[in-house]
């Protein structure tokens, strides 16, 4: 008896250990949620509060919006005279109007787009030139 206490003592103490890790492990588990909860509460209640500020401020601005310098204008206000001009308008000059840029390509008849190249078939590459002429044995028959 006390021989299988000493076998199965090593056994005990690390399923033990493993079975008290598993609790630690999930009461911290459990506290983390907990405080993921309570953070999501607070986040919630924070964007109330912020949604009924910004609300209430927008009913605030446009009741007193009448009477401010910062109401809307008449758009013949806004748009200037035809026969004045505006003194800190800036000429146009060719400098100020950008380009676009020509693409320096090759002038080559044989460059069909860039990268690509027009073969000649007239012309057999030396690949060609050096295969031997052999033909296989079953062919022949």
């Amino acid at each position: 008896m006390l021989e299988k206490m000493r076998i199965l003592r090593p056994h005990t103490r690390t399923r033990l250990i493993i079975s008290v890790s598993r609790v630690q492990t999930e009461t911290k588990l459990a506290s983390l949620q907990n405080e993921l909860q309570c953070n999501i509460y607070k986040n919630d209640k924070l964007r109330t509060q912020l949604y009924k500020k910004f609300s209430d401020q927008k009913d605030n601005t446009q009741d007193t919006s009448k009477n401010t310098k910062f109401a809307k204008q008449p758009i013949a206000e806004i748009l200037p005279k035809l026969g004045k001009t505006n003194a800190l308008s800036k000429p146009v000059t060719s400098n100020s109007v950008s380009k676009p840029q020509e693409s320096k390509g090759v002038n080559n008849a044989k460059v069909i787009a860039p990268g690509m190249f027009r073969i000649s078939p007239d012309k057999v590459s030396r690949d060609a030139k050096k295969m031997p002429n052999t033909v296989s044995a079953s062919s022949r028959t």
